[in-house]
């Protein structure tokens, strides 16, 4: 099981004040790490391609995924995530980008970031 911490509170920068964790695993060893989060975190708000939990803790909102670690668009938001942690420039300039939006207009916010994100990714 791989714990990957990412979004902006990861990063140090405006965001929606949640925290995004992912658990990494394969389709096959659901059933077994989500026994193990669930004897923890409770029962889960939705399964399917991936199994999430929303809690409260200290304040901030948390978005727990037990996510395929294989996943193309998981493997895109880690690839993002560490271009953005390596990069002050990018990251400063994401920021920015998103600072206007937050939860006022959060299809546009949304449309802003994956714009952004398509914008760095290599062969995007």
């Amino acid at each position: 099981m791989i714990i990957h911490f990412g979004g902006a509170s990861a990063l140090g920068i405006a965001g929606q004040n949640d925290i995004d964790i992912n658990v990494l695993a394969t389709p096959e060893e659901y059933e077994k790490d989500s026994a193990i989060i669930e004897k923890i975190f409770g029962e889960p708000k939705r399964r399917g391609a991936s199994i999430k939990w929303e809690f409260i803790k200290n304040g901030f909102d948390v978005e727990l995924y037990l996510t395929n670690k294989n996943s193309p668009n998981l493997q895109d938001q880690i690839r993002v995530f560490e271009i953005l942690s390596h990069n002050k420039e990018l990251r400063d300039e994401y920021e920015r980008t998103k600072l206007p939006y937050g939860p006022i207009d959060f299809k546009e916010y949304m449309r802003k970031k994956y714009e952004f994100f398509n914008k760095i990714l290599p062969g995007k």
